[in-house]
């Protein structure tokens, strides 16, 4: 059975890729900072058999035991706002490549890193008549894609960090 640590396991879109893993077998380990609010939001969603384990992206050694014996890790993990030490270079660009590393030192045999429409550093910057309060969260998502993606291992999961423009395509686009 393949053993996969989800970081951000509880997010928005982290909760639906723990609900699919857990679908098709998989022995999923939820890696949250807060274990456990976690146990609670998983019991409420009918997930007692996921596993919690406390780690925080931004220490190191609470992420090596939690990608101990994973044949593969998922961080989708995000800051949306940054709040004292919680910033974006931490999370986003710091707290990325410490999960890539660790994944790669327990040789974790795929490292899938989930970015954000956007992340994409040489795309335009739109002027849309107001600030994007996503603009920096976009450019720490870009930065921790281009030094982890191609890590052994590691895949880029199709359509994250290229879009044109800091922003949804227009409705009907692709």
């Amino acid at each position: 059975m393949t053993t996969v640590s989800v970081f951000g396991g509880t997010g928005f879109l982290g909760r639906r890729l723990v609900r699919r893993l857990v679908a098709e077998g998989a022995t999923v380990r939820v890696v949250v900072r807060r274990s456990d609010r976690a146990q609670s939001a998983l019991r409420a969603a009918g997930l007692e058999q996921v596993m919690v384990c406390g780690a925080d992206v931004r220490n190191q050694a609470s992420v090596a035991a939690a990608v101990a014996g994973a044949d593969a890790v998922v961080n989708a993990v995000s800051a949306y706002v940054e709040k004292g030490d919680m910033t974006f270079e931490s999370v986003h660009e710091r707290g990325a490549g410490t999960v890539a590393r660790e994944a790669a030192a327990a040789r974790v045999a795929r490292l899938v890193l989930v970015s954000g429409i956007g992340a994409n550093p040489e795309a335009p910057k739109v002027d849309v008549g107001r600030s994007s309060p996503a603009a920096p969260q976009c450019d720490a998502q870009a930065l921790a894609e281009r030094r982890n993606v191609g890590l052994p291992g590691s895949v880029r999961p199709r359509g994250t960090g290229q879009a044109p423009t800091r922003g949804f395509p227009p409705r009907g686009g692709p």
